[in-house]
């Protein structure tokens, strides 16, 4: 048998009832959905307090490391600094190896050197010696003038006036 009901409530009151049951079910509703944000939101701090912690090992486990490339950093800027200043300073320099060479290359035999100067900026060369005879003597001038980068080699005449054993002072004009 079923219970019989007996309805004496009016339409308003009837309307009334049923809304305050959706508030009460949506008052509800919302109170399991703030538990459940709540119980979210304290896993994630939770879960912050984690991953903060591995980042502060891992980043005191680099921290060395870091220092360590900054110290070798500054070393190679030093190094590199070092060469650049090198290699400027020997752009501006002069080899001379080179002009000795030549110049020794055409040393005939029986000319023998004293001194040697050489002055890029005023393009002057001064080769002093001792030649044992006129013809050696004549024959480095000319070899001196054949070389491309000397312009004219002048000897004095004093010089040219005795026959062996002359010393001698040849100045000439590089190019």
């Amino acid at each position: 048998m079923q219970a019989s009901r007996l309805n004496l409530l009016s339409k308003e009151k009837k309307h009334h009832l049923q809304q305050l049951v959706y508030v009460q079910f949506s008052k509800y509703m919302l109170e399991i959905i703030l538990f459940i944000v709540c119980v979210f939101g304290v896993a994630l701090l939770g879960s912050e307090h984690i991953l903060q912690s591995y980042f502060q090992s891992i980043h005191a486990q680099r921290l060395p490391n870091i220092q360590q490339l900054e110290t070798i950093n500054e070393k190679i800027t030093y190094i590199n600094t070092t060469v650049q200043q090198a290699e400027i300073i020997q752009s501006l320099n002069t080899s001379w190896t080179n002009y000795m060479t030549t110049l020794a290359d055409n040393t005939p035999n029986g000319v023998r050197f004293t001194g040697v100067r050489m002055v890029k900026s005023g393009k002057l060369l001064q080769v002093d010696g001792q030649a044992l005879n006129r013809e050696a003597l004549l024959a480095f001038q000319q070899n001196l003038e054949a070389i491309e980068w000397i312009n004219e080699a002048n000897i004095p005449i004093s010089q040219l006036t005795e026959k062996e054993n002359i010393p001698f002072s040849i100045q000439a004009t590089l190019k």
